[in-house]
């Protein structure tokens, strides 16, 4: 993966990853909040930016996904003052009506629809592929690669507990210390301050510059082994 492939979040990595990251609060994010998770989707002058994310807002509609715009000094449904535009998921999600599969049901439809996403060249059937893949398996996005499995994920808890680590130490401007397996496969500790998250080809990344090597790097999620939020912040 080259930094200039990861400059520009492309709009269905986008919608994936709010998707994602609102499901998991749904006491909502200010603008500022989301722009910290994801500086490389809402980049330029802030208010050029926040127009950007209210077309992608009016999106996630399409998903499912109703977000609430509170605007700065208004009051928010748990009677604080919103600072700054502040987005607050509307009560109850759009759902698909419930889906009753075995393992092997799962399993098998989740790789047809990853092989399709492989296959598939035209932007508005990926979309629609990508919006069915998140509603189904949002806690279990495909690889850019396809992966037989005989079962679930064993690890899909640990990684949407590093995610929410991360998120953290993004919000909080904190360190974290990271043991980190690369495609080398020799496990590595490293104190990282986070830069960023990116949904890259279906796979969580981290932007973040590692205080060893004195540059910034990309991690991805699902090869942390552990992650540890320090009290250090950085700037």
């Amino acid at each position: 993966m080259t930094t200039d492939s990861l400059d520009q979040m492309a709009k269905d990595e986008r919608l994936g990853c709010l998707y994602l990251t609102f499901l998991n609060r749904p006491s909502g994010l200010s603008f500022e909040q989301i722009r910290s998770l994801m500086p490389m989707a809402y980049r330029g002058e802030p208010e050029s930016a926040r127009r950007k994310f209210e077309r992608d807002k009016n999106d996630l509609q399409k998903l499912g996904l109703w977000l609430r715009h509170f605007a700065d000094g208004e009051v928010l449904p748990d009677g604080r003052t919103a600072t700054g535009h502040v987005y607050i998921p509307e009560q109850g999600f759009h759902w698909l009506g419930d889906v009753k599969l075995s393992e092997k049901q799962r399993n098998g439809l989740a790789n047809i629809l990853a092989r399709s996403l492989q296959r598939e060249s035209s932007e508005s059937v990926r979309n629609n592929l990508t919006s069915l893949y998140i509603k189904l398996f949002y806690n279990n996005l495909p690889d850019s690669e396809v992966r037989e499995t005989d079962g679930l994920s064993e690890s899909e808890p640990l990684e949407s507990q590093i995610l929410s680590t991360v998120q953290e130490a993004l919000l909080q401007k904190k360190k974290i210390q990271v043991n980190y397996a690369p495609a080398s496969g020799k496990v590595e500790d490293r104190i990282l301050e986070s830069r960023g998250l990116l949904f890259y080809r279906g796979r969580w990344c981290l932007v973040a510059y590692c205080a060893a090597t004195k540059d910034n790097r990309y991690y991805y999620l699902e090869r942390m082994q552990s992650v540890r939020l320090l009290d250090e912040a950085f700037k």
